[in-house]
């Protein structure tokens, strides 16, 4: 009696202990024994499946079956040898595989096999997925764009730009295809394995004009890390300002030291013009350690009066604080205080707004700029800002940090029920800060989102509605325009005001960003009072 006849008579145990056996044999014996049994299931679901799982087993012990048994005339049989032939990365399976895509009668089975040759890894497929590149099916053209990209195959760059751009046109620039994702993560992959002229071609799609587009090319150039740098850099000088901002951001994330220089050289060129182009540079250059970051930094201090870039400039200076850099801060106050220069209130004010803890000691030992600060800390009318700086005096010398903490302590603002609530995401530290902050002072019980899924997150766990939100455009993780759309989705936030506050200035943003639900915008850069000013009107007009 064969083994399939036998098995078909024991009971569920003795099954078991028969496949067990069964695989102390040799494997081709095993094999040849087991695999009319797989041919003609029993019918018994737990059966087929031990039968199944043991056939698996022997056929990776025996790799020649599997490469011919890709072409047995069964179907189940056949797609378990090409689905184990790529798991094991069996090369010598590869031109079967290829000579089985042409009987491949339906996108499944086309699916199925590209699949098995991409995780292969074989040079042989290159020409086959680039013969399936354009796919009528976009999710075989991705896979295909997928697997082109995972072996740094560099005659594909050309094809894949075009299919980036392609994404641009005023008929399909709405909607990130997934194909233009593929093709800008496989760019990347070609960059990073030594083809460095697929990083610049991506570099030209820094500020693609699809939201999802763009954050997918700069979350593709922060995992390039240092190598994308130079790719990166001659945007900074862009005639595109949104460009110039783009390439600021990636230069930030990617937080590497080599990045300051392109970013200095940009400031010397007068890319600083822009307000939004300046912040964005002064924010990276906090991201990029080092002296040449400190010089920039320190040297924009004194001068720069624009509100918000004037934040980041502190900020990056918070970041990258050391005595050092504290002394020299502490010597341009009071190089502004002798001169009786109002930019000495304003760089106090943005410590505070920063919740600038590192820098706040040495500032706080001067006899004069530490009574103007902790002056100003007592008016700042927010309980969070209040707390940090009073925890952070737990860290200063002397009986005057403790009656000074004392002193906040007591002056901490009570709690008021009824306060509307804001909340505002953005992936910009100062930016946050500066919500926090001056939200706070026009009376708003503000919480802040670092990107659209975090913000999500706090939406759904809020106990009752926010009153008003101030998303940027572009973010990691999920942008402006995608947190919108999932936000009117929900009936409790169909109408609550929303203003996109971005750097944006072209029309087809502000027409996607309308489409997804935006009730209103707020052009970065703007003042305490442009914000109090915009969100004054918006709740007045939910209140009618």
């Amino acid at each position: 009696m064969s083994f399939a006849d036998s098995f078909r008579s024991l009971d569920f145990l003795e099954q078991a202990q028969a496949l067990h056996k069964l695989q102390g044999e040799p494997a081709a014996q095993a094999l040849a024994e087991l695999t009319p049994l797989f041919l003609e299931p029993t019918g018994d679901t737990a059966a087929d499946t031990m039968v199944r799982n043991t056939m698996r087993t022997l056929l990776q012990k025996n790799p020649d079956s599997i490469v011919s048994g890709i072409e047995h005339p069964h179907g189940p049989y056949a797609a378990l040898c090409r689905d184990l032939a790529g798991e094991m990365h069996l090369v010598e399976a590869a031109p079967v595989l290829i000579a089985r895509l042409s009987k491949a009668d339906d996108s499944a089975s086309l699916n199925e096999t590209l699949t098995a040759l991409g995780r292969i890894g074989s040079d042989a497929a290159i020409p086959v997925f680039h013969e399936h590149m354009r796919h009528a099916d976009p999710v075989i053209a991705s896979l295909c764009i997928q697997y082109l990209g995972a072996l740094g195959d560099a005659s594909c760059i050309q094809p894949l730009t075009d299919i980036i751009s392609a994404n641009e046109a005023d008929d399909r620039y709405a909607v990130c295809g997934i194909t233009t994702w593929a093709a800008i993560e496989a760019l990347g992959r070609i960059g990073a394995s030594s083809h460095a002229p697929a990083l610049s071609e991506l570099a030209r799609f820094i500020h693609h004009k699809n939201p999802e587009a763009r954050r997918i090319v700069l979350e593709t150039f922060v995992r390039c890390g240092e190598l994308a740098i130079p790719h990166i850099a001659p945007a900074l000088l862009d005639s595109d300002k949104d460009s110039r901002v783009m390439a600021a951001n990636a230069l930030r994330d990617i937080a590497h030291k080599s990045a300051a220089h392109p970013l200095i050289h940009a400031l010397e060129q007068g890319a600083a013009s822009d307000p939004n182009v300046g912040f964005a540079i002064y924010e990276a250059l906090g991201c990029t350690p080092g002296v040449k970051s400190l010089v920039a930094l320190t040297d924009a201090l004194p001068v720069e009066q624009e509100p918000t870039t004037l934040l980041a400039i502190v900020y990056a200076l918070e970041s990258l604080a050391s005595p050092m850099v504290g002394k020299r801060f502490l010597e341009i106050i009071a190089d502004r205080m002798a001169a009786r220069d109002a930019q000495a209130q304003r760089i106090l004010q943005a410590i505070i707004a920063a919740h600038a803890v590192k820098l706040f000691p040495y500032l706080h030992a001067d006899p004069v700029a530490g009574r103007i600060l902790i002056s100003l800390i007592l008016k700042c009318n927010n309980a969070e800002t209040m707390l940090t700086f009073a925890e952070a005096l737990k860290q200063c010398e002397g009986e005057q940090a403790a009656r000074d903490a004392e002193a906040i302590r007591k002056e901490l603002p009570k709690q008021q029920s009824g306060r509307p609530k804001l909340l505002a995401i953005d992936d910009s530290t100062a930016m946050r800060n500066f919500y926090r902050t001056h939200g706070s002072a026009i009376g708003f019980d503000v919480m802040l989102a670092e990107h659209g899924r975090d913000a999500l997150d706090i939406v759904e766990g809020l106990e009752g509605v926010f009153d008003v939100i101030v998303v940027d455009m572009n973010m990691p993780v999920m942008d402006g325009i995608q947190f919108t759309e999932k936000l009117r989705a929900m009936p409790l936030y169909a109408t609550t005001p929303v203003i996109m506050a971005t750097t944006e200035s072209g029309r087809s943003q502000a027409a996607l960003a309308r489409k997804c639900g935006v009730s209103s915008f707020l052009p970065k850069p703007f003042t305490p009072e442009m914000l109090q000013n915009k969100l004054g009107k918006l709740l007045e007009r939910t209140k009618r």
